[in-house]
C-alpha cells in the first residue's frame, strides 16, 4: 500500500504537462559549479600552503640540528669572539645603534612585502 502512495506520487509530477524552469537556471547552475570548484581549489591551496609551510620548517629545523652537531663548538667561540668585539666598541650606545639597525631592516622587510603584494593585485 505504501509503495502504491509513492508511485502514485510519482506518477502526478511526471503527469504533469508543465514543467518550467526559470528562465536563469543554466546561469544559476553553473555559478554554483564555478562556487564549488573555487571552494575546492582554495581548499587544495591551503593544504599546499600549510604542508610546504611544515616541510620547510622541519627542513629548516634539520639543517639547524646537522649543523649545530657537526659545528656547534666553532659556532660558540666565533660568536662570543665577536660579540665582545662588539660590545668593546658599541658599548656606550649600543641600544640605539641597535634600534637602528632594527628599524632599516624591518623597514627593508616591508618595503619588500609592499611590492610583492603590489605586484598581485
Amino acid at each position: 500500500m505504501k509503495q502504491d502512495y509513492q508511485d502514485n506520487g510519482l506518477r502526478k509530477v511526471l503527469g504533469k504537462t508543465s514543467h518550467q524552469l526559470p528562465s536563469n537556471f543554466t546561469f544559476c547552475t553553473m555559478r554554483k559549479i564555478d562556487k564549488a570548484i573555487h571552494r575546492k581549489e582554495e581548499k587544495q591551496e591551503r593544504w599546499m600552503f600549510y604542508s610546504i609551510l611544515a616541510i620547510s620548517i622541519l627542513l629548516l629545523l634539520g639543517g639547524g640540528i646537522v649543523i649545530i652537531h657537526y659545528y656547534g663548538e666553532h659556532i660558540q667561540r666565533m660568536f662570543k669572539d665577536v660579540t665582545t668585539s662588539i660590545l668593546k666598541l658599541t658599548l656606550p650606545a649600543s641600544p640605539y645603534i641597535l634600534y637602528c639597525l632594527a628599524f632599516f631592516i624591518l623597514m627593508g622587510f616591508d618595503f619588500g612585502i609592499r611590492k610583492m603584494y603590489f605586484k598581485r593585485h
